[in-house]
Parts: structure tokens; C-alpha cells; sequence
């Protein structure tokens, strides 16, 4: 099977950290892989498109994902596509405010079903699988979320996808 990921990211920390586990994970089953970044991707002849994007100033459509869809919404539609979203660590996990108010933050601005349902609104059709990453933007701050330990999760919802995916009886 051909996959495509296509990810947007501004400064290659963890959304490219996760594409690559996930290149290897699918590489390690056979199949042939893709990655790029949304303006360099090329392959529109994938029989899975994995999208991904990372969040900046509480936007998940300021890493070319928003254009590229635009510009290839047929072929990308005429495929299954899963989509996830990175999100930088959340400064309010280490107290400091009151519960009601960490409450009403994370609803406001850490809100990762915010979005995912910004980009997801892009597709042509519905993704068959989607999930959500906590991210880093500095090397110190890969620790302080365990980010080593979503790596077994980014092979398991690759699974998901590739169930999801294949034509029945396949």
C-alpha cells in the first residue's frame, strides 16, 4: 500500500518527531511511504493520506494543511484519510490556577476537539480515524509531558487507519 503523510509544521519538534515514527512503523510492515511537508508533497496517487498538523497561536491551519487541501481536494477525497493534530504541552497541568478556571482556559484556548474540527471541516469527506498528540516547541519540554510514551499509541491508531482503510475481503 502507498501512504502519504503530509504534515504541517513550523519548526520540526514534535509533529515531525510523530510522522517519523510513523514512517518507520509503516515501513516496518511493508508498506511504501511518503512524507513531506504540505507545499513539497507531490503523490497524489496514495491509497491512504495521513494529514497531520501542529497548533500555533490556537490556530491548527497556520502550517499549509488548509492549502494544501484546497488545492487537492479531489484526489484527497477520492481516498481514506486520517487526520491528527499536535498540540504544544499544557502550561496549565502545573497548577497554579483553581480548577474552574483551569477549566474554562482549556475550553477556551487548549481545546484539542477545537482543532481537530477546524481542519477536519477542510476534508473533502470524513476521515476514517482521527487522534490528537500532546507536542513540545523546546527540547526541555519533551520530558515534562512523556512525549516518548505516545510512541506506541502513533502505531496503534496507524493500525486503526490501515483497518479502517482496506477494501473488504482485503
Amino acid at each position: 500500500m502507498k501512504i502519504g503523510i503530509v504534515y504541517g509544521t513550523k519548526r520540526n519538534a514534535a509533529t515531525a518527531e510523530i510522522v517519523g515514527w510513523m514512517s518507520e512503523y509503516l515501513r516496518s510492515l511493508g508498506h511504501s511511504v511518503v512524507c513531506e511537508k504540505p507545499a513539497d508533497f507531490d503523490q497524489l496517487d496514495c491509497d491512504l493520506y495521513i494529514l497531520g498538523t501542529a497548533v500555533y497561536a490556537f490556530s491548527a491551519k497556520r502550517t499549509g494543511i488548509a492549502a494544501f487541501l484546497r488545492k487537492h481536494a479531489e484526489q484527497i477525497g477520492a481516498r481514506p484519510t486520517g487526520l491528527f493534530v499536535v498540540c504544544g504541552s499544557d502550561p496549565l497541568d502545573a497548577g497554579g490556577a483553581d480548577r474552574g478556571l483551569k477549566a474554562a482556559l482549556k475550553k477556551l484556548f487548549l481545546d484539542p476537539d477545537k482543532y481537530m474540527a477546524s481542519v477536519a471541516r477542510l476534508l473533502p469527506t470524513p476521515p476514517i480515524g482521527t487522534t490528537f498528540f500532546k507536542g513540545y516547541q523546546e527540547p526541555g519540554d519533551r520530558e515534562k509531558i512523556d512525549f516518548e510514551s505516545q510512541k506506541k499509541r502513533a502505531a496503534e491508531w496507524c493500525d486503526s487507519l490501515l483497518a479502517a482503510g482496506s477494501p473488504v475481503g482485503a
